[in-house]
């Protein structure tokens, strides 16, 4: 019996270490006109380079009382964003460091949207990244919100 629980104790031990979130830190959705109903989306998410890398895509949910649609947005871009002085960066964890790092992923998609006065363009995700203690690891939804009926560009 007590070598049983010998054996247990090491695993509840690991069990009920605090879980690391998917590491996101935060995100945000713009769009630009580019003419005859056309938009390109642009997808930006922050991570925490300590954690889980994102997928090459992402989807954004565009809906209105006119039409909904998911978009697939892809990845086109990665830049490192770390806080730190021009001297530390090499030695952030998005470089193989110590030092908190932090990336942008960009992601972005063309999308054909017919005149509409309430478009909104929509991404969540479950979990952010315990990285700032203020908010903890809850979870994130983030919006962009378009009217291309007064003004379409």
């Amino acid at each position: 019996m007590a070598y049983r629980i010998a054996l247990l104790l090491p695993l509840v031990a690991v069990l009920t270490l605090p879980a690391r979130s998917n590491h996101i830190i935060g995100a945000e959705i713009t769009w630009d006109c580019l003419g005859n109903n056309q938009y390109q989306v642009t997808f930006n998410l922050f991570r925490d380079c300590f954690g889980i890398t994102p997928g090459v895509q992402e989807t954004i949910s565009i809906d209105s009382p006119c039409d909904s649609l998911d978009v697939i947005v892809t990845n086109v871009n990665i830049v490192e964003v770390s806080q730190l002085c021009p001297d530390d960066i090499v030695n952030s964890t998005c470089n193989g460091g110590t030092l908190p790092g932090i990336e942008q992923w960009i992601y972005t998609a063309n999308v054909t949207l017919p005149p509409c006065d309430q478009w909104t363009m929509s991404w969540s995700a479950c979990c952010r990244s315990t990285f700032f203690v203020n908010i903890g690891g809850g979870p994130l939804y983030v919006e962009s919100a378009l009217n291309n009926v007064v003004a379409p560009c």
